[in-house]
Order: C-alpha cells, then structure tokens, then sequence
C-alpha cells in the first residue's frame, strides 16, 4: 500500500557537494499521513474508507519514489465531492505518533450508538429534533425512512406522545371538575334568608314583650 504524504518543502541539492548521481536527485520534506490501521487503537467503525490522519512524523525522500498525486481534503470538502475519485482523501484528525495522541481528543457523535460521523454510512435527520440517526441503529431501513416526508425520531415520537396524553389528561379533569361545580343534583341546600318572614317574626316578638308588660 502506497504511502501518502504531505509535500512541506522541495530541496535541490547542490551538484558541488553530490559525488554520487543518487545524491543529486531533488528531495522532497513531507508529513507523512498514517491510516488508521496504522495509530494507535486501529480502525474503528466510524472511520471512512478513505480517511487519513495527518501527523507530526517528518521525512526527507526522493522526488523520483512520487508515484500519483492525490488530495487530502477536510471532512466538509470531501463529502461535497461529486464523484470521489481513487485518488481523494479526507482528514479530521492529527495524530502524533510519539505520544499516541488524537488531535482534536474528541468530536461530536450522532444516533444512539453515539459514534462520530462516518461520512460512507447513510444517516436520516430527525425533522423534529434535527438529530441525526443510522437506519440500522433504529432497526428500519433507508427505503423505509425515504418514504416518509416528515420523520421524527422515537424520542421524538415518544415525547409527543407524552405530552399529548398529558394534555388529553388535563382537559378531562378540567371537564369532569366543571360538571361537579354545575350539576344541581349534587349541589348542598343552603338556607336562604327571606326579608319578610324575619319582619314577621320580629313582629310576633314585640307582640309578646307588650302583652307581658300589661
């Protein structure tokens, strides 16, 4: 497998201080870039097939072991390529070799595997929490998901479904507390005051406080 290098500077030997041929070749300083293979933890799922990572490890060699050119593009660039062709990279993370180290030591994950972006796996947008989710992690398929125009996720799903139970909840206990307040047959009897029977019976009293004072 070739190696795949980043041209830092290109240095022409002086012809009075080459006493071999060889030495005379033009070389080339490069940043070499390491597969995931080859760094430290091996290739996980979420890396692209066609993935590098650029790292710290610098080389000098000849300009004549140059086999192709190629690009190394970052993660945006690639994936708005229309055709990838064989000879197309990506690159997200730097490695450093000596220390066995990722730079950036983290990026952002997706779906409920919780994986970073893999650019070769198709992923589906929630409409409703714009998440972004793995056909396979969510048991369905992309013909499935393509078919619907408005998808949502089960969390999604599953918290619309909640509030809406919650909500139906609320207006029957709304309801069902408004008919007790209004239903006659299950209101208390309250005494009410009539004016002209008190005066009646004030009347009878004053009758009865003369008929003693006579």
């Amino acid at each position: 497998m070739a190696l795949i290098g980043r041209v830092v500077a290109i240095i022409k030997p002086e012809a009075a201080y080459c006493s071999r041929p060889e030495d005379r070749d033009v070389q080339l300083q490069v940043n070499w870039f390491y597969r995931p293979e080859e760094a430290v933890g091996g290739r996980k799922a979420f890396h692209g097939e066609k993935e590098l990572f650029l790292s710290d490890h610098l080389d000098q060699c000849s300009v004549k072991t140059v086999m192709a050119k190629c690009r190394v593009l970052s993660l945006a660039r690639y994936q708005e390529l229309a055709p990838i062709e064989e000879h197309d990279f990506f690159a997200r993370f730097t490695y450093r070799p000596a220390q066995r180290v990722f730079e950036p030591p983290k990026v952002p994950v997706f779906c409920v595997c919780e994986m970073p972006y893999n650019p070769d796996k198709f992923m589906v947008m929630c409409d409703q929490c714009t998440e972004w989710y793995h056909p396979e992690c969510l048991k369905t398929s992309r013909k499935a998901l393509r078919s619907q125009s408005n998808w949502r996720c089960p969390d999604c799903v599953k918290r619309s479904e909640l509030l809406a139970a919650a909500a139906a909840e609320a207006a029957a206990a709304a309801a069902a507390g408004g008919a007790a307040a209004t239903d006659p047959s299950t209101a208390a009897a309250s005494p009410v005051d009539d004016p002209i029977e008190e005066a009646g019976q004030q009347g009878l009293q004053q009758r009865g406080q003369k008929r003693k004072a006579e």
